[in-house]
């Protein structure tokens, strides 16, 4: 198995940040799964820079991994053997699979919308259905990009060399009135098309702002638990 791991970077790399991937890369390698990390850099239009990335992924031959997988650079304290896991997930599915991390205040919210009822966290987590993930930690099957490659145009970017065109697979779309992000967009169309999407509540992972945010900072709570339940009241109806 291959992964690529991408990152969009708007400004300077943490130490902790740093610390968190390097332990990850580790982690693949230990598995035996070969990885690839790409970061763009200096990006002010992170949709673009998504959709840049992943149009290189399909298009270099040298990159012919099963998953592409994200990792924003405010990513941090990440239990890295289950995000490992992760990306063998997205492979399984042939769909998408990603990490719940918290906005980064006290008592925010979580960044996906999955099903409802009582969904165990860390130990005895699981693959959770799901309408929209976000892209802070999320693993990619190939296919679902080939897919959309299919359908979406390739544009002219402007810039010259491998960057001279783009597919926008992150293009921000609007539908029943609303006008969704590119985390979201890319989970609506992934949807219509057929793709499962997964969150994996086996993983934990912080979220840098003040200090790192966990899913706990939900119910204000200030340890770190092995294990963690969540009554989802209002969910969304599972995939599968």
């Amino acid at each position: 198995m291959k992964v690529v791991i991408g990152q969009v970077s708007r400004g300077m790399i943490s130490t902790k940040h740093q610390d968190t991937l390097e332990a990850w890369l580790a982690a693949f390698r230990e598995c035996g799964i070969e990885v690839v990390f790409l970061r763009a850099t200096g990006c002010s239009l992170v949709p673009h820079a998504r959709s840049t990335l992943v149009t290189r992924f399909l298009d270099d031959p040298q990159l012919d991994a099963d998953v592409f997988c994200w990792i924003d650079d405010d990513m941090v304290e990440l239990d890295c053997m289950a995000a490992v896991q992760m990306c063998v997930e997205a492979k399984r599915v042939g769909g998408i699979v990603a990490a719940a991390s918290m906005q980064r205040k006290p008592q925010g919210i979580v960044n996906c919308r999955f099903e409802a009822g009582e969904i165990p966290f860390f130990e005895g987590g699981r693959l959770v259905s799901a309408s929209s993930v976000g892209t802070g930690l999320c693993a990619v099957a190939r296919e679902v990009f080939r897919e959309f490659a299919q359908r979406l145009p390739r544009l002219k970017s402007g810039h010259q060399g491998p960057a001279a065109d783009v597919i926008p697979f992150y293009e921000c779309i609007t539908k029943d009135g609303y006008w969704f992000g590119e985390d979201t967009s890319f989970c609506v169309r992934a949807r219509e098309w057929g793709f499962p999407i997964y969150v994996d509540s086996r993983v934990r992972v912080g979220h840098l702002g003040d200090y790192a945010y966990h899913l706990e900072d939900s119910a204000q709570a200030v340890v770190r638990y092995q294990q963690l339940t969540i009554n989802n009241e209002t969910g969304v109806e599972p995939d599968v």
